[in-house]
């Protein structure tokens, strides 16, 4: 088989630079020997007797010959600006080609590189037939990529694994404690300590779940959700739960792409935090609106002044306020779930206490909604 010599990226621009030089030079050596081999036919030479000899006419046959040289000259120099500057024409018009092509790929790999996220790891860079230096990093980078998502889904494997693992005794735990609730079995002065350990099981199942969530990090495909319709189910949810607290509800209608389980987890968090650190008798604000290419989702409640130090730490990691019954979790849980659907989200504490929670949103709308838009707007 025959190989095929390939050149680098570097030489192919190094001959091309001494390529356009030595073509420059050979036009200018060209129209040199043209200009000097042009045709001024003969040059008759007439002696006069009497008024002028033989010595002045020559003299002004020398004058003659030197103006015909400064003009020749000067027809030279101005043919040489004028082929100097076809030639930086020529030249930049093929640098800006050779650039181009040599970029275009480069602004391709970059393009890629911002779509990678933990999320997407089976984006991948393309190659040519050009077989130079670039196409050998683009080669590199996807190997790496390879060994990357190979590793992502060595520890989505094991999650899943653990998961199951970790339930199964948790579970054959709860069933132990409650059958004897059940059946009767349970001595009046132990009721007590039973349901103790029964709510303390409940916290380690919601810690153990909410691990596993966070270690995943993974959510399902986007999707068209009625973003009013899920925020009204929700809070309905936590009015069940929270009944002493009012809502304030302003929610714009509104449809949107999103992850319906990273949504849900978020907002939930979100709104079951705004309900049981609130306040008796206290109250949450939800509004939705859109302002220009986003979504804006605040909640606002009553309750406790945050401090500043306190607020820094919300978003930790096992950080819980004081009597608090959750696991510690729940903001950074929202945090991850709001990045995955690439929102941002900022907390700020309210001067009368309580929190002011934003959550913002890409509006990306789906293909039957644009088709109806573009209906109405025709």
């Amino acid at each position: 088989m025959t190989r095929i010599i390939r050149f680098s990226l570097r030489t192919r621009l190094m001959v091309t630079a001494i390529g356009i030089l030595m073509a420059s030079m050979i036009v200018i050596l060209g129209l040199v020997w043209l200009l000097g081999n042009a045709e001024t036919g003969p040059i008759e030479i007439s002696v006069f007797s009497g008024q002028r000899d033989a010595s002045t006419a020559v003299h002004d046959l020398g004058g003659v010959t030197d103006a015909g040289d400064g003009r020749l000259w000067w027809d030279l120099l101005r043919l040489g600006l004028i082929v100097l500057a076809m030639i930086f024409v020529v030249a930049l018009v093929a640098a800006w080609l050779m650039n181009r092509r040599i970029f275009e790929r480069i602004e391709q790999i970059t393009a890629v590189a911002h779509a990678l996220d933990e999320h997407r790891l089976d984006v991948r860079f393309e190659t040519t037939d050009a077989d130079d230096e670039i196409d050998e990093m683009a080669i590199a980078i996807n190997a790496a990529l390879d060994r990357l998502q190979a590793g992502f889904e060595r520890q989505r494997t094991f999650v899943r694994a653990a998961s199951h693992e970790l339930r199964t005794p948790l579970t054959v735990a709860r069933t132990a404690l409650e059958m004897p609730l059940v059946e009767g079995r349970v001595p009046p002065e132990l009721t007590d300590d039973l349901a103790e350990a029964l709510n303390a099981q409940s916290r380690l199942e919601q810690l153990l779940n909410t691990l596993l969530l966070l270690s995943r990090g993974d959510v399902d495909v986007p999707c068209s959700i009625a973003l009013h319709d899920a925020l009204r189910q929700y809070v309905e949810q936590q009015r069940n739960l929270v009944p002493t607290i009012t809502w304030r509800l302003n929610l714009e209608p509104m449809t949107a792409m999103v992850s319906p389980t990273a949504f849900e987890i978020a907002m939930t968090n979100l709104l079951s935090n705004a309900a049981n650190h609130n306040r008796d008798q206290g109250w949450c604000e939800l509004d939705l609106h859109q302002a220009g290419d986003g979504i804006i989702i605040r909640i606002e409640n009553t309750g406790e002044v945050v401090t500043a130090e306190m607020l820094e730490q919300l978003t930790q990691p096992f950080v819980r306020r004081e009597a608090s019954a959750g696991s510690g979790l729940g903001l950074a849980v929202v945090e991850q779930m709001v990045a995955a659907m690439n929102g941002t989200l900022t907390i700020a504490a309210r001067p009368a206490g309580g929190l002011s929670v934003v959550l913002r949103l890409p509006h990306h709308q789906d293909e039957q909604q644009e088709e109806n838009t573009d209906e109405r707007d025709s």
